[in-house]
């Protein structure tokens, strides 16, 4: 292996990171609203309702039917009346029947004067349904049926035969007709840019950023240079390594501090909340849980007390039906856990005792304050 080479190699692809890491900066595309609120995987609550939102002509935008005529344009959609058109989300179709060849709900559905309609069947993550474009089908089979999802990837299902539907993608068509509508509501700020934070959340969502740019670049590096390939397969699996490593040990000492003080605090009604650390979707996050022995009970009266004190404090508590309340220490981002730390953060604290034990205690400091707080909130609850 010529040293020389595969140093001039790292050398390359450092400088394509940086270069790119500064064109996702000056272009903003690191920032998305919809992934701040996490939004980005709902299909119904973000993409099946911002989608029925331009495609309605009595929409909020304000622009009546404009958006809708760029879509049926593009799908070459003729003798559909756009200005009467009305726009569904989750339409019941009725019933689930017991084989699920009818009824439910329909993901979007246009429908105009004449009783002419668009179905949308839309997939972001989820898995098809039995039957469910057959259904969709049945409940009007002289509807045009579209099945969009975010590649253009076949129905795992195929319950109906292809002619009846057509395939369509977040990747392309729905960005192609978002580019159409932004280009029209080029005097409308507003909407102008919501269209422009949704078009970045679709080009994340379909490897279509900067960074997958980059990952293109270092591709054709290496496929001109297949010599490194050895190089590069090495240094991954050391790279792993490392970070495996780093993440036992912080997960190790971190549990280690985290358990030499009680996280039971009872309560004189006899239920107790109980405070940990755990990684999930969410990323690393402390929970506080109320039980009624080891019956979870978040979701109780008292549970929904509790979270009410809890919004509250100056911590940024997020209850839902299995916590009074959870929050992510500063040190980490939302939704991130350890291994997706910033990989030289990662190295440092993989190798610098102290500083990772530094960033422990800080870690165990905030969820000290935050529980305090909350405790002396409560106090007249609890069992001295």
């Amino acid at each position: 292996m010529n040293i020389a080479k595969v140093e001039l190699f790292f050398s390359q692809v450092s400088h394509l990171s940086r270069h790119y890491k500064k064109m996702s900066r000056l272009l903003g595309e690191n920032f998305n609203i919809f992934e701040t609120l996490k939004l980005h995987k709902k299909e119904v609550r973000l993409h099946s309702s911002i989608l029925a939102e331009f495609l309605n002509p009595s929409g909020t935008h304000g622009q009546e039917d404009k958006f809708l005529r760029l879509f049926l344009e593009q799908e070459s959609i003729q003798n559909f009346d756009s200005k009467s058109a009305i726009v569904e989300v989750e339409k019941f179709a009725g019933f689930l029947n017991d084989d699920k060849t009818e009824g439910g709900r329909i993901d979007i559905v246009i429908t105009d004067a004449d009783n002419k309609r668009i179905i949308i069947e839309n997939k972001i993550y989820a898995e098809d349904q039995k039957n469910q474009l057959l259904r969709y089908h049945n409940f009007d089979p002289t509807a045009r049926l579209y099945y969009l999802n975010l590649f253009g990837e076949d129905p795992t299902d195929r319950s109906l035969d292809s002619e009846n539907y057509k395939i369509i993608s977040y990747k392309h068509d729905i960005i192609l007709w978002l580019e159409s509508c932004r280009k029209e509501a080029v005097a409308l700020p507003i909407i102008r840019e919501t269209i422009a934070q949704y078009i970045n959340l679709l080009k994340r969502l379909t490897n279509q950023t900067s960074i997958t740019t980059m990952k293109d670049d270092i591709k054709e590096l290496i496929i001109k240079n297949p010599e490194y390939a050895e190089a590069i397969d090495l240094s991954y699996h050391t790279l792993q390594t490392l970070i495996k490593e780093s993440e036992t040990s912080f997960k190790t000492r971190f549990t280690e501090q985290f358990n030499r003080k009680n996280n039971k605090y009872q309560l004189k009604n006899g239920c107790h909340i109980k405070v940990y650390w755990d990684e999930d979707e969410d990323g690393l996050y402390i929970g506080y849980s109320l039980y009624e022995g080891d019956r979870n009970v978040s979701n109780s009266a008292l549970g929904l007390r509790y979270q009410d004190i809890m919004k509250e404090s100056e911590i940024k508590f997020n209850p839902n039906e299995h916590h009074i309340g959870w929050f992510t220490p500063k040190g980490f981002k939302s939704g991130e856990k350890y291994e997706n730390l910033d990989i030289k953060k990662i190295l440092e604290l993989g190798s610098d005792v102290d500083l990772l034990d530094s960033f422990v205690q800080e870690l165990i400091a905030q969820e000290k304050r935050a529980t305090e707080a909350f405790l002396d909130k409560i106090k007249e609850d609890l069992v001295d």
